[in-house]
């Protein structure tokens, strides 16, 4: 009887967590429906308060909501009301009105393609099975529930349903397999956190070791049971785990707490209209007070449930009562009494197991019900793999399409890489062979005016020298006073001769740069030019700190030198300033003059040997060279070079 009643509350709960396990959906429809969804969920609700106390009336209003509401409106919902009017017949134990709609609730999700409610049905439809005794089918339809919930993801679902498998297994004396699924539930619902279900757990294991003559295991649990039936005001849960510890106590033999706790259930069913459940404590009470051979206790009890189950239209129930009342009649010798009752007994026991036999046409209403929804599938599943071998064949052709112009496109790049390399290489080239170019003729330009230095400068003073000597040689009858002239002449012309020459060697190269370095040296070429009064020269030096390398100092000295003698030649200037700044990265320098100025454009086509060795010298230490000048404005000449 306990067993019953835990799994008409497992029942209810996998219905009521299916329903919230549609929250989102359910209340997005709602808010299209209005008016009309609005109603059926109510009544819905109402149904629900009084599942257990009034289920022909939470029939009523399950039947109003499904008239509320179209196939169409609310699927799902619809599933949970069938499933819900499944289990108020459950309640009364009408089978064959349970399976109706439980068949109908699962023939429905199958054509929706819901498995999560077509599991829902399948467990509903296995509680009734087992509740006839039909522990086979009811094994195989709690099988092809866990499938639907292993798929769903419901791990709390499979966790009921584990623990209505564990009570079959019980019925049947397979201890193993009864504490195996007992124990794989109780792990769901702890992970999960589920109390209320838990508790559930616990009354099955307790009424387990009871049922196994192992009360002390059975009181364990009893005790689990009811800590977490009142932690979590679960009032039908409290009334088992109540009832459940009142027959350990009852086995033990403590008839004082095994009334008071049969007295506790009956105050708890009473007041939430539990029918079920007070009467099933009544029979508990009634069974343990013929122990005590109070008969007359135990026919008052017997006939209350009775009362309650015929009230409630009960018919297992009932038949229960009326079997308990045939033997309580029968020791009180009222034998009449007793085969009055034991004629019921039968009667309403064979018209509940000739329900059994219906079970059979719903199965086969089922079975092609899926049979024809597996044919749709296997229809849909090969239009699938019809139309994933055609996107799989565009996918192919598509990729090769990327690979060719992939491959395309390397080849262009490739080639047009390469003839940029070519015509960079010839670039290159062509500015190695210019620089190289002018480099040489800068050195001949270079060589040349030292030999017309030498000619026009050197050699006349040599000459006149060689002539003094000549004559003072040739002529021995000189006078001394002639002889005197002619040696302070030629000593004249060998001073003018070795100033000539130190000028000559200073233009080549200055003995400053190499002993005092850049910043001497260009202050010191300043100080050359201002020597002449035709002229104003000025320098600024800053943030040079002698780190540069020799060949760097003489190739900047050199370009300075040639840029400066370019101004003295061609610009007709006056003033010439020459600035340098140094930095970390490289160093600039700019010199101004303000002469006539030329045209750069013009220039830049006919560059002069200077311009040209300037710069070769400046692009060969990798720097740059600018000249800014305007005609009649003077000229600006920029010099950057890198020192990284």
């Amino acid at each position: 009887m306990l067993s019953r009643i835990v799994l008409l509350l497992f029942m209810f709960s996998v219905v009521l967590s299916s329903l919230s396990g549609q929250e989102t959906v359910f209340y997005y429809i709602a808010d299209e429906l209005q008016d009309t969804e609005a109603g059926a969920e109510e009544l819905f609700q109402k149904g629900q308060h009084i599942l257990y106390s009034d289920p022909a009336q939470a029939r009523e209003y399950a039947a109003a909501a499904l008239e509320a509401l179209t196939p169409d409106d609310n699927p799902v919902l619809r599933l949970q009301i069938l499933n819900f009017t499944g289990i108020s017949y459950m309640i009364q134990s009408a089978y064959d009105n349970a399976l109706q709609y439980f068949h109908d609730a699962a023939r429905e999700a199958q054509e929706q393609n819901n498995p999560l409610q077509m599991s829902n049905s399948y467990n509903n439809i296995a509680v009734v099975h087992s509740d006839m005794g039909n522990y086979k089918d009811a094994l195989h339809y709690y099988m092809q529930a866990l499938d639907g919930y292993e798929k769903a993801a419901k791990p709390d679902s499979r966790a009921a349903v584990y623990t209505n498998m564990g009570k079959i297994y019980a019925e049947i004396d397979n201890r193993s397999k009864a504490l195996e699924n007992f124990h794989a539930a109780l792990e769901i619902f702890t992970e999960k956190q589920d109390s209320i279900r838990m508790g559930t757990v616990y009354v099955s294991l307790s009424d387990f070791y009871l049922k196994t003559q192992r009360p002390d295991s059975a009181m364990i649990y009893a005790d689990k049971a009811l800590f977490y039936k009142k932690e979590t005001m679960d009032k039908y849960g409290l009334c088992s785990a109540l009832e459940i510890k009142a027959r350990v106590y009852n086995a033990e033999g403590n008839f004082t707490m095994a009334e008071e706790y049969f007295d506790r259930a009956l105050q708890v069913a009473e007041g939430i209209e539990f029918h079920s459940g007070k009467i099933s404590a009544l029979l508990g009470m009634a069974e343990m007070a013929m122990e005590l051979t109070h008969s007359d206790a135990a026919l008052e009890y017997a006939e209350t449930a009775l009362s309650i189950s015929q009230k409630i239209d009960n018919n297992k129930l009932a038949y229960r009562a009326h079997n308990l009342l045939s033997t309580i009649h029968h020791h009180m010798g009222d034998d009449t009494a007793a085969y009055r009752h034991f004629t019921a007994y039968y009667r309403l026991k064979n018209e509940s197991i000739n329900q059994s036999r219906l079970h059979q046409v719903y199965n086969l209403e089922l079975e092609r019900a899926a049979e024809k929804s597996m044919r749709e599938i296997e229809r849909r599943e090969q239009l699938l793999g019809q139309k994933n071998t055609t996107i799989f064949l565009i996918s192919i052709a598509f990729a090769l399409i990327l690979i060719i112009l992939g491959l395309l496109y390397y080849i262009h790049f490739n080639r047009q890489k390469q003839k940029d390399k070519k015509q960079k290489d010839e670039a290159l080239l062509r500015l190695t062979e210019e620089r190289a170019s002018a480099s040489l003729k800068a050195e001949i330009s270079e060589r040349r005016r030292l030999g017309m230095e030498l000619h026009d400068g050197a050699s006349p003073l040599i000459s006149l020298a060689r002539m003094n000597l000549g004559a003072l040689l040739e002529k021995t009858d000189i006078s001394p006073h002639r002889k005197t002239t002619l040696l302070g002449n030629t000593m004249e012309t060998l001073d003018q001769l070795l100033e000539e020459l130190k000028s000559i060697s200073q233009n080549m190269t200055s003995s400053i740069l190499d002993e005092q370095g850049l910043e001497a040296a260009i202050e010191n070429l300043v100080g050359g030019i201002n020597e002449n009064t035709r002229y104003i020269a000025h320098a600024e030096i800053t943030g040079l700190n002698g780190s540069l390398e020799t060949f760097v100092e003489h190739a900047i000295f050199r370009a300075v030198q040639e840029a400066v003698n370019n101004i003295l030649v061609h610009a007709g200037a006056t003033i010439i300033h020459i600035q340098v700044t140094g930095s970390k990265e490289d160093l600039t320098i700019m010199i101004e003059d303000n002469g006539q100025g030329f045209d750069p454009e013009t220039t830049e086509k006919h560059k002069g040997m200077g311009l040209k060795s300037i710069a070769s010298r400046i692009e060969g230490l990798r720097g740059e060279f600018f000249i800014d000048s305007v005609k009649g404005r003077g000229t600006i000449v920029t010099m950057i070079i890198p020192l990284n």
